[in-house]
């Protein structure tokens, strides 16, 4: 399969964005779907913002604990 599953419904197009969204931001990269085109740049930049987030997180929590 290249680029994205296409579907009629516009509902199972919006999770399937859902979902690639999720599995990018969390930066797991299943690989069942892959951006082409600019998309790229815009998933890696997704995916950075994604492990930068986690990161700021884990040191809110422990600072928190740290106390």
């Amino acid at each position: 399969m290249k680029g994205f599953p296409q579907a009629p419904n516009y509902f199972i197009r919006f999770a399937n964005a859902l979902y690639y969204s999720l599995v990018t931001f969390t930066t797991l990269g299943y690989g069942d779907m892959h951006p082409t085109g600019w998309l790229k740049a815009l998933s890696a930049l997704e995916a950075l913002t994604g492990a930068v987030f986690m990161a700021l997180i884990v040191a809110l929590i422990a600072r928190k604990w740290m106390r």
